[in-house]
């Protein structure tokens, strides 16, 4: 799947056959604003939407139709970053005192959320089997709880 942004207008989701690069559907979205993140998970598509178009927005896409089933708010300075454990993931702010916040998709409330982080190049990657973060030193597998380090290393399971 790609989509192309619609900063003034609306976007599309394209989906793309890998063995032929042709791509074999095309869905308009809403104006989701520059730099739209598409994010996927088990059958379904999270699609960012700018402040500026959408207010701070996360919408669930039917990857078929491309029609808008669910929108959620993000919190102010986060952005999602992937899926995994049942939760989408969040970065929040930059460089030194980021945060993650773990986004319960079904009910739209945060459920865990790190304390700052150090380093200065925090990098999150999530996926079916858990999240990982890069503090620019080291990759380490992220708590499931979330709730990690302040002033210290993640409690890791």
């Amino acid at each position: 799947m790609a989509v192309t942004s619609g900063v003034t207008g609306p976007a599309t989701l394209a989906s793309i056959d890998l063995r032929t690069n042709r791509v074999t559907r095309r869905a308009r979205l809403p104006a989701l604003g520059s730099y739209p993140v598409l994010i996927s998970d088990r059958g379904g598509l999270w699609v960012t939407a700018d402040p500026a178009a959408l207010g701070p927005r996360l919408l669930r896409i039917d990857p078929l139709s491309g029609a808008v089933i669910r929108r959620l708010a993000v919190p102010a300075g986060c952005s999602p970053d992937g899926y995994g454990q049942g939760r989408l993931w969040l970065t929040c702010g930059l460089g030194p005192g980021t945060r993650f916040e773990q986004l319960n998709p079904a009910t739209g409330k945060i459920v865990a959320r790190s304390g700052p982080l150090p380093g200065r190049d925090v990098l999150l990657a999530a996926g079916p089997g858990g999240a990982w973060v890069s503090t620019g030193t080291a990759i380490e597998k992220m708590a499931a709880s979330g709730l990690c380090w302040p002033g210290g290393r993640p409690p890791y399971p």
